[in-house]
């Protein structure tokens, strides 16, 4: 089996078909499940972004054909691509094309890298991402209670914007779940003194 390293099947245990159905035990069927869900997320960003970019090109039409603009469009713009990055983020890591120190990570075992990514992600990546959920619905919370809206002339209404950060964080913290389960099954298999040792 290979490593958890980069590679075309980077996270250790995961099914070849995006999607099918397991007969894994409990943990393993959480970890399907939490991947299908950010899977499906991301796809659903890639119409967000179709959506920006036509924005984008409705605001520069309407600018210059019929001299008229909106502030709410731009930062609707800025919203959407605010929801492409944080709900995007949990499949990132599922696909685990986020960013790492290769020139490190490459000296490495792969049983190495496979406890790090358990360590880092237990550790750090999931307490800070319950930690950002927490105040972010607060800041959304507060933003829907006392009716904030943008600044600008004509703007959004607040409320919607921040509360992509509670949601996406949840999104990350529940994928991060998954691949602390992906690699701790993967490391449970591993003869001790085999070839990802």
């Amino acid at each position: 089996m290979s490593g958890p390293g980069r590679s075309p099947a980077p996270t250790p245990g995961r099914p070849e078909r995006e999607g099918s159905p397991t007969t894994e035990p409990g943990p393993q069927r959480l970890a399907d499940r939490i991947d299908a869900l950010s899977a499906g997320v991301g796809r659903a960003m890639r119409w967000a972004i179709l959506a920006c970019v036509a924005l984008a090109a409705f605001s520069a039409l309407s600018r210059k054909l019929f001299l008229y603009y909106s502030n709410a469009w731009s930062e609707l713009q800025w919203v959407l691509l605010g929801a492409v990055f944080l709900f995007g983020a949990a499949d990132v890591l599922r696909v685990d094309e986020h960013v790492r120190v290769d020139v490190l990570s490459q000296r490495w075992s792969a049983r190495t890298r496979a406890w790090l990514d358990v360590i880092a992600l237990a550790a750090v990546a999931v307490p800070i991402s319950l930690l950002m959920t927490v105040l972010g619905a607060a800041h959304a919370w507060s933003a829907f209670v006392h009716g904030e809206r943008s600044y600008m002339a004509d703007g959004l209404i607040v409320w919607p914007a921040r509360a992509l950060v509670p949601i996406g964080f949840v999104l990350f913290a529940l994928q991060c779940v998954a691949q602390i389960i992906r690699r701790a099954e993967w490391l449970r298999a591993q003869p001790r003194g085999g070839p990802g040792s």
